[in-house]
């Protein structure tokens, strides 16, 4: 559901056709006024992996919904799923990161300007979570880019 600044009901966008029926909304990034990136769980089954759902609602055009499966490749069942989103307009690229997961997925905008490209890197330039100093693996709590240099200006 979109709202207006007054929080009056502007836009009722439907659940993509998933899971027979019962969708719920585990994390939403807003990427234009007619797009929308959002990940769903099977309420019914919650130990099944969230799905990333593109959502392009553009005005007098039919809802078109495309399923991305599980980008971040994330395990279910050791906590409640939470994803984190970092759009970069000026490079067409969302990273995300997932509280169950090691990895950060990349997508990339196409030349259409609808879809979006999973990204799959090389083993050697995989963005990943470091171990841990008992070398066991370690989850994201959040996400952020550092843009400094690592070269002294």
């Amino acid at each position: 559901m979109q709202y207006k600044p007054d929080l009056k009901p502007f836009k009722d966008l439907p659940a993509p056709p998933l899971f027979n029926g019962a969708p719920s909304v585990v994390s939403v990034l807003w990427i234009s006024n007619f797009q929308f990136a959002a990940f769903y769980r099977n309420r019914t089954q919650p130990d099944q992996s969230p799905v990333l759902v593109i959502i392009n609602a553009a005005k007098n055009e039919p809802i078109h919904f495309i399923n991305y499966n599980d980008v971040t490749y994330g395990s279910t069942g050791f906590r409640f799923p939470q994803f984190y989103f970092h759009h970069l307009p000026q490079w067409n690229v969302i990273f995300i990161s997932s509280g169950n997961s090691v990895e950060v997925a990349v997508l990339h905008l196409t030349g259409d300007g609808k879809t979006w490209e999973h990204w799959m890197m090389a083993d050697s330039s995989r963005v990943e979570m470091p171990l841990s100093a008992t070398h066991n693996e370690t989850y994201p709590l959040g996400m952020a880019l550092d843009f400094s240099s690592q070269l002294q200006v």
